[in-house]
């Protein structure tokens, strides 16, 4: 599990899943498994120069093995398949095969025959199919997999502009992707919290709370944009005539408006649990708050006069 651990928060293509699980070794040891359980059932040879697998003399189901074909399998297990649940993560079923192991040992298990090594196997390969299908893995609609791990879902601009908000706007795709279109609106609002705070820190807004000074970062969202409306409305009187400053402020007004709306539908009613969104509706809210990032972005490079 080596190369999803250092990952673990990372949707992965169907590939990944191939190899980093050596789903290909792990089909054909298995079919190596049923060809050694065939072996001990039907006491006939095995024919397969691609396993590897040795032949051995016929030998019939009932009777004791060959010293040799006990020491086949034992190497089969710990070099082969131990090493494969070790690759890939398998721990129970690496403690099972360790356990079936020490079993194997013909000089402390002189009653080992046909029939108990077919059982062994057989556990072998029933341990390595559970812990198998106890990974889960979420598939991911083609349409969708644009959204995955993708910062820039925004465009670049977004991007370079609020960087603190890159991990919301990535977080807020995936959960498009994987069809959580709650939690997807939930790191939207986070998305558009950080183009709020952004525009009043570019404002010089202070917030004041029960009297005193409020860093952005801890001032809700009611007194952020009242602050920001504020401010703007007490820079109207004093503007020197000019378009472009009028037409900052223009944009500073639109973009807290922005805010205010997005406020009133979403952050209100993500925040107190009032409904679950669906698919339909938390794109809505993507569109709408990448729309509302890339105005801002804009309006935010708006030189002053």
């Amino acid at each position: 599990m080596q190369a999803i651990s250092k990952n673990a928060d990372r949707l992965i293509s169907l590939w990944d899943i191939m190899n980093t699980f050596e789903a290909f070794k792990l089909a054909r040891f298995t079919k190596d498994i049923e060809k050694l359980r065939s072996q001990c059932r039907e006491g006939e040879d095995t024919q397969n120069k691609n396993t590897g697998l040795a032949n051995y003399p016929a030998q019939k189901y009932a009777i004791k093995p060959t010293v040799e074909f006990v020491e086949h399998i034992v190497a089969f297990l710990r070099d082969t398949i131990v090493s494969l649940c070790s690759e890939i993560g398998l721990t129970h079923s690496m403690t099972k095969i360790m356990l079936i192991l020490h079993h194997l040992r013909v000089e402390e298990n002189p009653l080992i025959d046909m029939s108990s090594l077919d059982a062994d196997l057989r556990n072998v390969e029933d341990v390595i199919i559970a812990e198998s299908m106890d990974i889960k893995f979420v598939r991911v609609d083609l349409n969708l997999s644009g959204y995955i791990d993708n910062e820039s879902l925004f465009g670049e601009p977004v991007k370079k502009s609020f960087p603190s908000a890159v991990e919301d706007i990535k977080n807020a795709g995936n959960c498009l992707a994987v069809e959580l279109p709650t939690a997807a609106v939930f790191h939207l609002m986070r998305v558009s919290e950080h183009g709020l705070r952004r525009l009043a820190r570019k404002l010089q807004v202070k917030v004041i709370d029960k009297k005193q000074l409020c860093p952005l970062e801890y001032a809700e969202w009611d007194k952020v944009i009242t602050a920001i409306d504020n401010k703007i409305k007490a820079m109207k009187p004093s503007l020197p005539k000019g378009p472009k400053r009028q037409t900052q402020l223009e944009l500073y007004s639109e973009a807290n408006q922005h805010c205010l709306f997005m406020k009133d539908i979403w952050r209100n009613t993500i925040s107190h649990t009032r409904k679950p969104y669906s698919s339909l509706e938390a794109q809505s809210v993507f569109e709408r708050v990448r729309d509302f990032m890339q105005f801002l972005d804009r309006a935010l490079r708006v030189k002053q006069k």
